[in-house]
């Protein structure tokens, strides 16, 4: 049964002033948690205390008893037995937040795909960000698997179906066979946990959209991604509505966890912090996975007014900026919290109906460091901590926006050309 959904929106705050800002490479210690584990600059770490915000929610999760990765549902009249035994907590809603809408189309954009003689809005990203030049080291490799949790993934849209993850052990086998025991039967696109079951759409268009950024096909058709050889893990938590609980977000991120993925992009947040989604986001970081997520919508300081999952410790938490490189007016921003930004506004990519979309907002910008950092993955030689990843992402960006975030606005070109010579 589909939970009942309550909408949550970001807080605007009023900019304080704390004294002495922090130094670059103290923020960036801040947020790679080098104060100590369980510890973090950032509000809201995994570990402390989370937001106490009075909010609707729907229902009561904890973990269960027999699977520390698996998350259940706590009846009302179960509640006293069950939350004596384990964890218990409020089962947040979480949302893709206002994303501003744009043109839709049917037809090719050949000229942008090919990168001449267009004014497509993603081209306009492509430029600032370096795109070309990164793609002199690596197109991508199909080895790096981007999981996108959202709203669904289009898997059968012309320019995303080639790229699109496949368990080829569970291709194999019939509805009803798990073959590889991971407990989701005939998981062959990843899977759907607003239905739970086999993913096969997206009814809403904001999870092609991210995909298309990150991955679209490089076939002289429609729109390119950032990483055009990678794959996209398609993970639905979020209905047609664009929301989805905190119940359904933690069973996909441990999805994304046992099943392959490298990157973990998320363009979906909202205020309620949550002890269990932190304890899964710490969870994918530890198995070395990069966990990018949006820094939200509503011209708000993530610093005093704190967005999840993009708050938690050891996140890529990502503004937007306009095709003027200036910080996007709808923005979300933190000069301690939000790690880097990208282009966010009028992004155009492929959408559900075999079309596609301008569209803006933070969701936007997120794919766009997902795929930068599948892109970087790809062209390392070597093994490479995490860590060291994020510090090259922060290092190699354009110094603007120190205002606004930690490391200013990302370039893709130098980021991927330095881990091609580490």
């Amino acid at each position: 049964m589909k939970p009942q959904f309550v909408i949550f929106r970001f807080r605007s705050v009023t900019l304080l002033s704390l004294g002495a800002p922090l130094g670059f490479a103290t923020a960036l210690a801040f947020f790679m948690g080098a104060c100590g584990p369980g510890l973090s600059g950032r509000t809201g770490a995994e570990g402390s205390a989370p937001s106490t915000a009075a909010l609707e929610v729907s229902g009561t999760i904890a973990v269960s008893p027999t699977n520390s990765e698996e998350v259940i549902v706590v009846k009302d009249e179960d509640k006293e037995a069950v939350c004596a035994q384990t964890d218990c907590e409020p089962n947040y809603v979480y949302s893709i937040g206002e994303t501003q809408p744009g043109e839709s189309s049917s037809g090719d954009v050949a000229a942008e795909a090919l990168g001449v003689g267009s004014e497509v809005s993603s081209l306009y990203a492509r430029k600032i960000l370096g795109v070309e030049k990164a793609w002199e080291s690596t197109l991508g490799s199909e080895n790096v698997i981007v999981a996108v949790i959202d709203t669904g993934v289009e898997i059968d849209h012309p320019d995303l179906k080639d790229n699109i993850y496949t368990n080829e052990l569970e291709a194999a086998g019939t509805d009803s066979e798990d073959r590889d025991a991971n407990g989701y039967a005939h998981d062959v696109h990843g899977w759907d946990f607003y239905e739970d079951k086999p993913l096969t759409k997206d009814e809403n268009g904001h999870g092609t959209h991210c995909a298309g950024i990150i991955a679209a096909s490089l076939n002289h058709m429609g729109v390119v991604g950032i990483a055009p050889k990678v794959k996209i893990m398609p993970l639905r938590f979020m209905g047609p509505d664009g929301r989805g609980d905190t119940r359904a977000a933690i069973r996909a991120i441990y999805y994304a966890i046992n099943n392959g993925a490298k990157v973990i992009s998320n363009s979906w947040g909202g205020p309620g912090g949550s002890a269990l989604l932190g304890k899964a986001v710490a969870a994918a970081r530890k198995k070395g996975i990069l966990f990018v997520a949006a820094a939200g919508n509503d011209s708000s300081n993530n610093d005093y007014s704190p967005s999840y999952p993009a708050n938690y410790p050891g996140v890529v938490s990502v503004a937007s900026t306009d095709a003027q490189d200036a910080l996007s007016g709808f923005s979300n921003y933190g000069a301690q919290s939000v790690v880097l930004a990208a282009p966010g506004s009028n992004i155009y990519s492929t959408y559900i109906g075999h079309t596609y979309k301008s569209l803006s907002g933070t969701s936007m910008a997120t794919p766009q460091v997902a795929g930068a950092l599948a892109l970087g993955l790809s062209a390392l030689k070597k093994d490479v901590t995490v860590n060291k990843v994020v510090k090259s992402l922060c290092d190699t960006s354009d110094r603007i926006h120190l205002d606004a975030t930690i490391c200013g606005r990302m370039n893709v070109g130098r980021f991927v050309t330095a881990l091609a010579h580490f």
